[in-house]
């Protein structure tokens, strides 16, 4: 199962009614809805609450229950040949993964829990697989991930279950990496004849970075080249930061929550978001159990770039979600408030 925040339901899952998937109360068992259905499902349920998205495992394949702003479409999609074989009890959805691997995989291949990672469209992951409990036959699977309480690390449960037929929760932390923000546009390519050029395209993102950056900066990294002629090469490249031009006629190319700034903050702190055509807009903050604490935006808003204070000296500190909802468009960072 899996919790959605903002629908306030769990997300559950049946293989014995040919793989139906169910919204359900948590206080009222009776009071239910079919989101869906996923047949051949197997087990496990990971929720990407920023698109609705639902993952199953399906017949040695990602069964996906795509939500497109009105209901559910099934669509199956490749498990990695790798996996075929891990014995995966579990799934669970990190979006913040640094690699864009957000759907973990929870498997017991031989008496270890290992995780793998994958895309959402299962061609491309990692099978190396990260190790976190030398376990015995006890464990029974589960997966979440949380970044509660400790926004450096992400929190990783797991259930183990003992020879004397007693239940435990054991939570393991790991260190998050570091978000890349910059990426070149090729993977490969080639030289022709001797003496020519080729150009390489790098594309940078700065809005995800953990430190915020600001013009004056820079940033300084490393693009190794391999080939026949040269092993590991380096090449070095700078990124200067510098002030946008704004066009004050300009509009924007597409709909962007942006991190907030700054971040962490206390107790104020403004959160920008950029609109290509007029909508009807909900800004809203929760906590970190999906809560609603405060609604910052409801109403029709034209096209353009927008900024919005909030004011959080009434809070707690701790972790904080906001959420942008603007016609079809759906977006959810995280903001972390300091006292």
């Amino acid at each position: 199962m899996a919790w959605d925040p903002f629908q306030e339901h769990l997300v559950i899952g049946n293989p014995e009614t040919g793989g139906q998937v169910y919204g359900v109360n948590p206080n009222d068992l009776d009071d239910y809805e079919l989101l869906g259905t996923a047949p051949g499902m197997e087990q496990g349920i990971a929720l990407d609450i920023v698109s609705g998205d639902i993952y199953t495992l399906a017949d040695n394949s990602i069964g996906c229950l795509v939500h497109d702003g009105y209901g559910y479409e099934f669509e199956t999609r490749d498990l990695p040949a790798g996996f075929h074989d891990a014995n995966i009890t579990s799934l669970a959805w990190m979006p913040t993964d640094a690699d864009e691997l957000p759907l973990w995989l929870f498997c017991r291949p031989d008496s270890n829990g290992v995780i793998y990672r994958t895309n959402h469209y299962g061609d491309r992951y990692d099978s190396s697989g990260i190790e976190i409990y030398g376990a015995d036959e006890g464990w029974a699977g589960g997966l979440d991930i949380t970044t509660d309480y400790d926004t450096g690390m992400h929190r990783v449960v797991t259930y183990c279950h003992t020879a004397d037929d007693q239940d435990f929760i054991d939570v393991w932390q790991g260190q998050a990496k570091e978000f890349v923000w910059i990426q070149p546009g090729m993977r490969s390519g080639r030289i022709e004849v001797t003496g020519h050029t080729n150009e390489i395209e790098v594309h940078v993102d700065l809005a995800h970075l953990s430190e915020p950056v600001y013009p004056g900066d820079f940033l300084e990294c490393s693009l190794e080249l391999y080939g026949p002629h040269w092993e590991g090469e380096l090449l070095s490249i700078v990124v200067y930061v510098v002030e946008a031009e704004e066009d004050a006629d300009a509009l924007p190319g597409r709909f962007t929550l942006h991190q907030n700034h700054p971040n962490p903050f206390n107790p104020a702190t403004e959160i920008r978001f950029d609109l290509p055509v007029p909508e009807f807009v909900t800004l809203e903050v929760h906590n970190i159990l999906g809560q609603r604490v405060q609604t910052l935006v409801h109403r029709r808003m034209e096209a353009g770039y927008h900024a919005v204070a909030f004011d959080a000296s009434r809070l707690a500190a701790g972790v904080y979600i906001y959420r942008l909802h603007a016609g079809e468009f759906r977006s959810v960072r995280k903001m972390v408030l300091v006292k």
